[in-house]
């Protein structure tokens, strides 16, 4: 059962009407909280509305996390804590594609394919997320104006810290990528962007690597 805190009221067929050739949303944005008003994660995400903001409570949390059904402006956070993401082997701890303006941040993902995946997506904010033991820390792909910033992304078994590829403007900043099986962050095929005040140690294969992306801003690291 999904308890949202939403205001609702009665339309006039004329109100009605004029909000839908404007694009307005007939409800306003709302805040779920996980395990209060829906015990399952999942379902709390894949069930929200453009603008909710899904707070989530301390715990270990056995699932994977998609935000693709046009959420726009969606914010995923911890609450009062840290909460924990363990998706199974084969899959991503949070997913964003196709959907601008996501917010992720407080959330630590454990094991897994890739701690945070987004692809075909603009605006999206990835703040202090926690990556551990995953595949790959943070992939993102077909991106603009990515912001990944003071998240920490350790032992990734088979990738890079932070992965970003064929984007526009991303920054990376304030992050730690340490004992990834590759590099700490790579750019490929990156126009302008910003790798800045970051930590990358004992990285299998190197710190920072650009492929492609030479425009690319790389300082104070």
């Amino acid at each position: 059962m999904v308890t949202k805190r939403r205001r609702t009221g009665r339309l006039t067929p004329m109100v009605a009407l004029g909000i839908a050739l404007c694009s307005v949303p007939a409800a306003d944005a709302v805040v779920i909280i996980v395990p209060d008003d829906n015990p399952s994660l999942r379902d709390a995400v894949e069930l929200a509305a453009p603008g909710d903001t899904i707070q989530i409570r301390p715990g270990t949390y056995t699932t994977r996390v998609r935000i693709d059904r046009g959420q726009t402006g969606l914010t995923l956070e911890g609450l009062g804590g840290r909460p924990v993401i363990e998706p199974a082997a084969a899959d991503d701890g949070v997913r964003v594609r196709g959907v601008d303006g996501v917010t992720i941040r407080g959330l630590e993902v454990r094991g897994g394919q890739r701690a945070v995946r987004i692809e075909q997506a603009s605006g999206v904010t990835v703040e202090d997320v926690i990556g551990t033991g995953n595949k790959e820390g943070i992939r993102a792909k077909q991106t603009v104006n990515l912001l990944v910033r003071n998240c920490e992304l350790t032992g990734a078994t088979r990738g890079r810290g932070v992965r970003v590829a064929v984007s526009t403007a991303p920054t990376i900043e304030g992050t730690l990528s340490s004992g990834n099986r590759q590099e700490g962050v790579l750019f490929v095929s990156v126009v302008g962007g910003v790798i800045r005040g970051n930590t990358t140690t004992l990285n299998r294969t190197g710190g920072i690597r650009l492929v492609r992306s030479a425009s690319a801003v790389v300082e104070l690291n």
